[in-house]
């Protein structure tokens, strides 16, 4: 049903709208925003006819996508007509979630099954979407090339994720070996 809406909105204005079933990205139309994200994902993209038939068991989250200056008005319109039941991440994309459904409470639901201390764990990330898990972590560590917001967060800056950012990460965070 939400999604439905989403899809309904997305058309509206004149957007670009994919979500992932199984294992695949599923649309009705090809973009090169598209394409990021499935050169981004390493995903199948399948387009098809209908995306309300298409999709038909419940979806983690959408994206919205169109050309970002365009995307910022509607994310705007989005903010209206939803209020507070999204969370809404960008800017290359909008990627929208059911509010409570994100990594930072995917985190803490991972710390409380492995009996451990929120204060314990250590959150990598680079955009938007990783807000949350950032701020809920006991450490918010980040890859050089992240998204300049993200980096305020930070306490951590690592190399760029195509220089072994995660390698670099765990040799000196976790083994201490700087």
């Amino acid at each position: 049903e939400d999604l439905h809406l989403m899809y309904d909105f997305a058309k509206e204005n004149s957007c670009h709208i994919l979500t992932y079933v199984d294992d695949e990205i599923i649309s009705e139309t090809e973009s090169e925003y598209i394409d990021v994200e499935v050169t981004l994902t390493k995903m199948p993209h399948k387009i098809v006819k209908n995306f309300k038939e298409a999709v038909n068991k419940p979806a983690v989250k959408c994206m919205i996508l169109e050309e970002p200056s365009y995307l910022k008005e509607v994310e705007k319109k989005l903010k209206r007509k939803c209020k507070h039941k999204y969370s809404i991440s960008k800017p290359f994309f909008l990627e929208v979630t059911k509010l409570g459904v994100d990594k930072g409470v995917a985190l803490k639901n991972l710390v409380e099954t492995l009996d451990m201390k929120i204060e314990e764990s250590i959150a990598v990330g680079d955009s938007y979407n990783d807000l949350p898990m950032l701020k809920a972590a006991g450490l918010a560590a980040c890859v050089e090339n992240a998204n300049e917001d993200i980096k305020k967060v930070c306490s951590f800056i690592s190399k760029s994720n195509d220089e072994g950012g995660m390698a670099y990460l765990i040799e000196n965070l976790i083994f201490n070996k700087r």
